[in-house]
């Protein structure tokens, strides 16, 4: 028994010792860094003909791509075949119904905006639409009602 209790102490005392090793930093939490696009559609809301949108967001690095921003307005909900448009390798994408550019000259401290005027014969149906805006190969989104 006496060998018994040596035994439990003696593992009891290497797990303490284990525990009392292990790195502080293996606990601590990691920041989440900053996304490389973010986009919002200003205002309230819902939409409809003829009304102007506001749309938003910051870019991490302004200088690059040089291409500058591309925001892309489409139809939701998203993966609604009857409004996609079939794209390579058996994919397809949501149709469009309005496209803007934001220049590398209108970004200001990383931050853009656009003045988009909603509705036309594009616009056939109402509901939410996405604003979508493409940075390189990163993606943000955001999406506002039309009626």
């Amino acid at each position: 028994m006496k060998g018994t209790t040596v035994r439990t102490l003696a593992a009891l005392a290497l797990a303490v010792a284990m525990l009392a090793s292990t790195p502080a930093a293996a606990f601590a939490q990691t920041e989440t860094p900053e996304p490389w696009v973010t986009v919002m559609v200003d205002g309230t809301g819902p939409f409809s003909q003829g009304d102007t949108i506001t749309v938003s967001g910051t870019v991490r690095d302004a200088l690059t791509p040089p291409s500058g921003i591309s925001i892309r307005i489409h139809l939701s909900p998203e993966g609604d075949e009857s409004t996609a448009i079939p794209a390579p390798q058996g994919q397809t994408v949501p149709a469009f119904v309005k496209i803007e550019q934001v220049n590398p000259s209108e970004i200001t401290n990383n931050s853009f905006s656009k003045e988009i005027k909603v509705g036309g014969p594009s616009w056939t149906r109402t509901g939410d639409y996405i604003v979508a805006a493409s940075y390189g190969s990163y993606d943000a989104q955001a999406t506002f009602n039309y009626i």
